[in-house]
């Protein structure tokens, strides 16, 4: 399992304006971003991880007419819920003591006894939880609400987690986003495409 000392926090809000992606359509997506500093003492990550949680309340409560359609994820092990089950690697959460504390109480490929911070975040934007990209069940529809492409092991270098095969490195994550982007269902037309991406939030977390 991949060790995580630190964690990278990087949070601002950038507007994004596509240009000609096949089926948003020169949206406007509003990205929602981590990052906060490397190499923290405890005291002050626990500040930051405060900010956080309100950033989230207050973009639930200011803007309670605002349905969030879909959520991405990227990130590592911090946010991973479920990616690296699907792959051949060493670094995998489907064994007990991970998910003693989740509603199934099993082990869901979350590095976690329970719900992770993605989890949280769709809770308070009421979405539904995303499902790992390489899940069979993200098909159709599904593929609306969002993904995440989180992969445990990874980090923002591309030699972070050497030790680990067949993870899903931050290249290939977007690289995966941009597939998703052609994976929409044609079914919904395109004036549902731009209300959609209007509306998507992006989480990111690694180390």
């Amino acid at each position: 399992m991949d060790r995580l000392p630190m964690q990278q926090l990087y949070i601002h809000q950038i507007q994004l304006n596509t240009s000609e992606p096949p089926v948003l359509h020169a949206a406007s997506v509003m990205v929602y971003c981590s990052i906060i500093a490397t190499r923290l003492f405890m005291a002050t990550f626990s500040f930051y991880g405060l900010c956080l949680v309100l950033l989230i309340f207050v973009l639930g409560t200011v803007c309670p007419g605002a349905e969030a359609r879909a959520f991405f994820v990227f990130g590592d092990s911090l946010v991973d819920n479920g990616n690296n089950n699907y792959l051949v690697t060493t670094a995998r959460a489907d064994s007990p003591p991970y998910g003693i504390d989740y509603p199934t109480h099993r082990p869901t490929g979350r590095f976690s006894n329970g719900l992770n911070m993605p989890d949280l975040i769709s809770q308070r934007l009421g979405a539904e939880p995303t499902l790992p990209y390489l899940s069979p069940q993200l098909t159709g529809q599904r593929l609306l609400v969002g993904a995440n492409f989180a992969s445990a092991g990874i980090g923002i270098l591309n030699d972070t987690g050497v030790q680990f095969v067949n993870i899903i490195r931050i290249p290939l994550q977007l690289e995966y986003f941009r597939q998703r982007v052609y994976k929409t269902p044609s079914s919904v037309s395109s004036t549902n495409h731009t209300q959609h991406s209007s509306s998507e939030y992006f989480y990111s977390q690694t180390n």
